[in-house]
């Protein structure tokens, strides 16, 4: 079994559309409860992949497009407990995602 079980490329662009839409709820009612289950989401992912375990076990697609897109989104997510991080994070989230989309 894979790391996040994907496999093929449309399997990795139907994971990355819960994540857009969970970032695209968060853009449109911006608050700690959307934010911190669009954080929560990625946290998951993140600290999953980001280990020399979970790298050995990712397939070509989670390797080569899924993991740098939810790396990279988590790294650039707003901050909860800092208002003004929240409309950049979330642009910043939502291009990440789409860069590798």
């Amino acid at each position: 079994m894979r790391l996040y079980g994907i496999e093929t490329d449309a399997e990795c662009w139907s994971n990355i559309d819960e994540l857009l839409e969970l970032t695209r709820l968060a853009k449109a009612t911006p608050n700690t409860k959307t934010i911190g289950a669009l954080k929560k989401r990625l946290r998951g992912y993140y600290d999953l992949g980001n280990t020399n375990r979970g790298s050995d076990r990712m397939s070509v697609v989670e390797r080569t497009l899924f993991w740098p897109s939810v790396s990279e989104a988590y790294v650039q997510a707003p901050n909860l407990s800092s208002r003004k991080t929240w409309t950049e994070g979330l642009n910043e989230v939502d291009y990440k995602l789409k860069k590798y989309r």
